[in-house]
């Protein structure tokens, strides 16, 4: 993709799905790679180029007067009240899916410690819940440091977020939850058997069915605290 074609896509983020809005989107589309790739073969590096593409657009406001229409989740706020109340909003949730990985990652290293020395349990047990908190929770700081780039973007171009997004987050961290819930039950299933068969190991990896029982707990608790923020 394009540096043009993802400013256009950024730019039409929270516009409306109209025919209106696509045939623009389109036609911006067109004619501003027809103009960057002019602009480079002339010499100009390639984000000088995007600047002077950028710079014939125009504004979200002019664009939005000629199709008629409203960015989602604009109302009667003035754009800068908006964009400082998404920008709070935007630090807060990365700063929410930040601390909920570290949080897992500590605890695989206190469970893979609790399970070695209170349970007697094998190093593969303990290795194994050791990963399966740590790969989470580093699932979770990288999927919170991509929305968080991609959201500051979008604030640093002037386009604000709107109760969409906020709708959106919602629906996908519950989407994230029923995931992870799974996940963690068809490994904690997977390595069952995998230890029972490989290392006969039935008695102690029983503890992988309420270890993933608490591990859900744990992330429906943290998955309703993040949508209620």
């Amino acid at each position: 993709m394009s540096k043009v074609t993802d400013y256009v896509d950024n730019l039409f983020f929270l516009m409306p799905r109209t025919d209106a809005a696509a045939e623009m989107r389109q036609k911006l589309m067109e004619s501003a790679e027809d103009k960057y790739e002019a602009l480079v073969s002339w010499g100009k590096n390639e984000d000088e180029a995007l600047g002077i593409v950028v710079s014939e657009f125009g504004s979200m406001e002019e664009i939005c007067a000629e199709l008629g229409v409203m960015p989602i989740g604009m109302g009667a706020d003035s754009r800068e009240e908006q964009l400082a109340r998404d920008y709070s909003f935007l630090n807060r949730r990365f700063s929410q899916g930040l601390g909920f990985g570290i949080i897992l990652c500590v605890l695989g290293l206190v469970a893979c410690i609790l399970l070695e020395e209170m349970f007697f349990a094998s190093d593969a047990i303990s290795a194994g819940a050791l990963l399966l908190l740590g790969g989470i929770g580093a699932a979770m700081i990288t999927t919170a440091s991509i929305q968080y780039a991609r959201g500051k973007k979008l604030l640093q171009m002037g386009i604000p977020f709107g109760d969409d997004l906020r709708e959106r987050k919602n629906a996908w961290v519950k989407k994230m939850e029923e995931t992870l819930c799974g996940l963690i039950m068809l490994v904690a299933t997977a390595l069952f058997f995998i230890f029972g068969v490989a290392a006969n190991a039935w008695h102690p990896a029983w503890v992988l069915f309420p270890l993933g029982g608490v591990l859900c707990g744990i992330v429906g608790i943290l998955c309703e605290a993040a949508k209620k923020k």
